[in-house]
């Protein structure tokens, strides 16, 4: 591994990923490139908010993948959270500055809780800075719910998912496209390199974790239907694949030593196609809506839809396959019921893709501009790197091969089949859901606004912020330190100060 130690701050590291990180690093760098060609001739308006948030997320997100150690992942991490903010109020009405507000709150409180997790997983290695060197320290019941909370928040799995289906509707639909298919996943990845494998606590939590991993999973595919905005739909499909995703980790943490290089092939593998096909899907969505759209356009909105049900021949096939067969070879108790809920969650799913079909065939066709060129070619490349998954992918290839086999082709058709059956029956019955399961109101925009007047009366309170004063005070502490490597911190940590008072006068 090539590594670059750089005179940032100590112990400051960085290298090119190896490994399964090589594809970690390919499909989120594709996925930024695609949406920024996407954007060239979709974003009209307040472009420079858009491209400078942009760009800074865009950068957040690479670093963090890069960084060797903790305090690279956290200043890339928080530069990607923060940033994305002027994505999401990027509209600029009340619905944007309503679903923008809640994500910088959530946004800042996953900062402080990483924040304290990280420095509590840093004192229990004598201040080693390297990620590496944090996988023999035993976790504590304290950092382990800190660093669950703070990078599930990002993640968003139930029930830390509440900013996803505010935040998809109100962000453009490139933005929506890249905090879907990368930003949450950099939650995930934070709890994978964080919480080390085998850790005697962390291993008496898996099978909760398994259960809440799944809940997720069922959770994000039953509220969806109950949905008319395509975007929302599609947000709670996130909040549903993320659960698998954590499904997928939790395999991994279980998996003895010999195993675990199989385990993170499928983690990564689950997050390279999740990726490829929801941005895929966002796209679709945005298309159908805001343009006039080609007949081969079809064949760009169905193919993420059969990889999502996990049709055979997909990537979906081949990822659900090992996921189901991870969880049958397992030790994880109740292997029974986790077998179960993994059917069912089949079938919800396809009935979610049935769903979302039905809102975008309403659209199709509808009067607009077409679709500029660059979009399509954005849309395209992201279908087309999808349908080739199970060709390039070929640590997952045997796992593509056996979900071929007759009994898993069984396996992955009677749950799309049901759901057909399932979906015409409620269509030809004309049925319609009582006005109060329609659509229904989050209560996170309750407790948002809640949470503002809460500061904002606290703030009144404040003295008046005197900046040159602040200024003043860093430099005479910096003079009088007589330890030269604690001036970055010790900058940082009032800068940091600064930016949270900022943010609760506001």
């Amino acid at each position: 591994m090539t590594e670059w130690t750089l005179w940032l701050w100590p112990g400051a590291s960085y290298a090119l990923p190896q490994g399964p990180m090589v594809f970690w690093f390919g499909f989120t760098l594709l996925l930024w490139c695609c949406a920024a060609l996407y954007s060239m001739q979709t974003i009209q308006s307040r472009k420079r908010l858009y491209w400078i948030s942009f760009v800074l997320a865009m950068l957040g997100n690479l670093q963090l993948l890069l960084a060797q150690d903790v305090l690279g992942f956290y200043l890339g991490f928080a530069l990607m959270s923060l940033s994305a903010y002027g994505l999401v109020i990027h509209r600029g009405d009340k619905t944007a500055r309503q679903a923008g507000r809640l994500y910088l709150q959530l946004a800042i409180l996953g900062e402080l809780l990483l924040f304290a997790g990280l420095l509590l997983r840093v004192d229990a290695a004598e201040g080693a800075l390297l990620i590496a060197n944090l996988q023999t320290i035993e976790l504590t019941p304290l950092t382990l719910t800190l660093l669950l909370l703070g990078l599930g928040l990002k993640a968003g799995f139930f029930p830390l998912h509440i900013w996803l289906p505010l935040a998809h509707p109100a962000a453009p639909v490139p933005a929506s496209a890249v905090l879907s298919g990368a930003m949450i996943k950099a939650g995930l990845l934070g709890l994978w390199q964080f919480l080390p494998a085998q850790d005697p606590l962390l291993v008496s939590w898996l099978p909760g974790l398994a259960l809440l991993a799944l809940g997720s999973a069922l959770f994000g595919a039953l509220i969806a239907l109950l949905h008319q905005s395509s975007k929302v739909v599609l947000a709670y499909s996130s909040v549903s694949q993320m659960g698998y995703m954590l499904l997928a980790l939790v395999l991994y943490w279980a998996s003895p030593l010999e195993l675990q290089t199989a385990a993170a092939w499928l983690l990564v593998g689950y997050c390279c196609h999740h990726a490829l096909l929801k941005s895929a899907l966002f796209l679709a969505a945005g298309s159908v809506n805001h343009y006039r759209l080609s007949s081969w356009h079809g064949a760009l909105l169905l193919w993420p839809l059969l990889s999502l049900v996990a049709l055979p021949l997909s990537s979906g096939a081949m990822v659900k396959y090992g996921l189901k067969q991870g969880v049958s070879e397992s030790s994880l108790p109740a292997l029974p019921l986790l077998d179960a809920l993994l059917a069912f969650g089949a079938l919800c799913t396809a009935l979610l893709a049935l769903h979302w079909l039905r809102l975008a065939k309403a659209q199709w066709q509808l009067p607009g501009p077409s679709l500029p060129g660059t979009a399509s070619l954005a849309w395209g490349i992201l279908v087309l790197a999808s349908l080739s998954m199970p060709g390039w992918f070929a640590a997952l290839r045997p796992q593509w091969l056996a979900s071929l086999s007759f009994s898993a082709v069984l396996a992955a058709l009677w749950p799309v089949a049901l759901a057909l059956l399932l979906h015409w029956g409620w269509q030809r019955s004309g049925w319609q859901l009582a006005a109060a399961w329609q659509q229904p109101r989050s209560p996170a925009l309750g407790w948002s606004l809640w949470l503002k007047a809460g500061y904002q009366s606290r703030s009144r309170a404040l003295p008046e912020l005197r900046l040159p004063a602040w200024r003043q005070s860093e430099r005479w502490l910096n003079r009088r330190l007589a330890t030269e490597s604690l001036l970055p911190g010790v900058c940082a940590l009032l800068l940091s100060l600064l930016l949270l008072l900022w943010l609760l006068s506001g």
